[in-house]
């Protein structure tokens, strides 16, 4: 196209980024992949960040052709949930499914390696500032600046924004709002060691009688990742009260107050120095599609995926937008409304999932009601089948099986 230097341009090279890319540049479009991180100087959160892969994310990255890496730490298939009333069940996940626990900066560079090998024009080290628009007030482009190189207008008649929670567009754009009904604050914490952790299981506490949830388990060896969440309100107040600092700190004053077993546990344990917290968790994003414009992953907004569904939600929603961009490409109709099959499809594929999360995270949110849950196995089982159990991924073909850990 005369003018412009891609087809699309998508900003950020997490799963839904380097997914939108990958999906597209194998459809034949020019894309460029514009990532603020430079891959050649690795963070700590690029090294000791760990999350997990459900099998609905293992599913989708079959059906993309990312098969398992280095980046595939371990797995689990048993959550173990140590309920308010110290009741302790172990519930194994249905059809032999497991989560797999992933180094994510390395999977991020896996995908970004991905998108570039599928065709896109993927350039890491780049930061989007702020959004171009035409004469009608759609998106044409991005401002963006390269370390130590001088701001460039880069213009495209779709832009991809999948920068996730800290998307300077949604801030400038005024997007972003924050969740009513979920409040909170998590600490995040890597330990060398952990007493008392089992491989191969997942572990979630639900210490005191504040809207507090302690959850993680081993990735490795010499490898242990945990979040506390407690509502947000309460950890300002109480962190304002202690003038306390690093999460770790944090965390363990948090636990000698609502649960002082846990606190001897953790107060054992041997920290790593990296760690993270974030605050508030969730948000929400009034619109997603607009005039030359499309928020992916958790740009479209944040839940606390306490199931690890983030990135499935985030490879999910890839799919669905570079379907509706490469038909709107081939119409030559760049309006919002051109944009309603990735709504349309977002709803089906994501929204009865999100439902669940919701009553799921709102059931943890009451005491009395976990205690009755701690003692119904059949509807746990039945929970835990709602949210894990993989949907079928549309057009996948012969690669819609979840890639084998190495």
């Amino acid at each position: 196209m005369a003018g412009t230097d891609a087809e699309v341009i998508v900003l950020g090279s997490g799963p839904a980024g380097a997914a939108t890319a990958a999906h597209l540049a194998r459809r034949g479009r020019h894309v460029l992949l514009l990532e603020g991180r430079d891959f050649a100087r690795p963070r700590p959160a690029d090294l000791r960040s760990g999350e997990v892969l459900s099998p609905g994310s293992q599913r989708e990255l079959a059906h993309l052709g990312l098969p398992a890496g280095d980046w595939c730490l371990s797995s689990f298939a048993t959550l173990r949930h140590h309920w308010p009333n110290g009741r302790v069940t172990d519930d194994p996940l249905p059809h032999g499914l497991q989560y797999w626990q992933i180094d994510r900066g390395r999977f991020d560079r896996a995908l970004f390696a991905l998108a570039r090998d599928a065709g896109a024009d993927a350039r890491d080290g780049h930061r989007a500032r702020d959004l171009l628009r035409d004469g009608g007030g759609a998106a044409c482009g991005v401002i963006a600046r390269a370390a130590g190189e001088a701001e460039r207008a880069w213009r495209a008649p779709i832009v991809v924004d999948a920068s996730g929670r800290h998307s300077a567009l949604l801030v400038r754009l005024g997007l972003k709002e924050a969740d009513p009904e979920f409040r909170r604050a998590a600490m995040i914490c890597f330990y060398e060691s952990v007493p008392g952790c089992a491989p191969g299981v997942w572990e979630q506490h639900f210490p005191g009688r504040h809207d507090a949830a302690l959850k993680g388990s081993r990735m490795r060896d010499g490898l242990y990742r945990f979040s506390l969440e407690v509502d947000l309100a309460f950890r300002d107040r109480f962190a304002a009260r202690h003038g306390l600092q690093t999460p770790h700190a944090l965390l363990l004053a948090l636990l000698r107050e609502l649960a002082p077993a846990l606190h001897a546990r953790f107060a054992a344990a041997r920290p790593l120095p990296y760690s993270m917290a974030y605050a508030p968790l969730a948000y929400r994003v009034r619109r997603i599609a607009h005039d030359g414009l499309l928020l992916v992953g958790d740009t479209t907004g944040y839940l606390d995926p306490s199931t690890g569904q983030g990135i499935e939600f985030a490879l999910r929603s890839a799919r669905l937008a570079a379907a509706a961009i490469d038909g709107a490409l081939a119409a030559g109709d760049y309006h919002r409304a051109r944009f309603a099959p990735y709504l349309a499809g977002r709803r089906r594929e994501i929204r009865a999932t999100l439902a669940w999360l919701r009553l799921y995270l709102r059931l943890t949110r009451r005491r009395p009601l976990l205690d009755a849950f701690s003692h119904l196995s059949p509807a746990r089982a039945a929970l835990i089948r709602a949210l894990v159990t993989p949907r079928e991924v549309v057009g996948s073909g012969a690669r819609d099986a979840a890639p084998r850990r190495p």
